[in-house]
């Protein structure tokens, strides 16, 4: 009994993380109101704060989800490719993939990575890495070298961003996936024929793993 109890919880928790994911994204942190999320959900107001205790938890919950979901993906990306252009381009690949797959994530992934400071800097710490490994290799060009990378690390997750949003509307494609790497990789200083040529193989190595 208690068994079912406990997974009865954990669905409906879910049911609120990803109601309150839909409506951030959205509505954005104004629109995400306690009595929206849980119509969203299909629920009483009551129910949420059953599961969280305010508006602010719940946020929190989501961001962290993200997040960390996210920063699992790098942390495969780190321990499968060595040359931080590899990483970029596998981290654009597996985006895109994952963003044409599965909509809710992309229309989150794409409006709350503009709406949410939080975790916008969580992600960050994670590019700006790739960025400076690359620099140290001597593998990326960067404009003003370290004092410009703050800038590039805003064009690269501008850059997922709108892919992502692209992909929530239908016009971003698997085929698209490449396509998104190398421009990337272009603002890292990689020259086309380069950029294509790392692109394609992180397309073939995203779909070996």
């Amino acid at each position: 009994m208690a068994e079912q109890y406990t997974r009865k919880r954990e669905r409906t928790r879910a049911k609120l993380l990803a109601a309150a994911t839909s409506v951030l994204a959205r509505d954005g942190l104004d629109g995400a109101t306690i009595g929206a999320i849980a119509d969203e959900a299909g629920v009483v107001a009551g129910t949420v704060y059953h599961h969280f205790s305010n508006r602010e938890t719940l946020v929190e919950a989501v961001i962290d989800e993200l997040a960390s979901s996210l920063q699992l993906d790098f942390e495969g990306i780190r321990s499968a490719e060595v040359d931080p252009a590899g990483r970029v381009a596998l981290a654009a690949v597996g985006l895109v993939d994952r963003a044409v797959h599965d909509r809710r994530f992309a229309a989150a992934f794409g409006h709350l990575v503009r709406r949410i400071p939080e975790l916008s800097h969580r992600l960050r710490s994670d590019v700006e890495q790739v960025v400076k490994d690359g620099l140290a290799s001597g593998r990326f060009t960067v404009p003003g070298d370290v004092g410009g990378v703050p800038v590039v690390v805003d064009a690269l997750l501008g850059i997922a961003a709108n892919a992502a949003l692209a992909a929530d509307d239908g016009r971003m494609t698997l085929e698209s996936r490449s396509v998104v790497a190398q421009v990337m990789l272009s603002v890292l200083g990689l020259s086309s024929s380069e950029a294509e040529t790392v692109a394609k193989e992180a397309g073939v190595a995203f779909d070996r793993m």
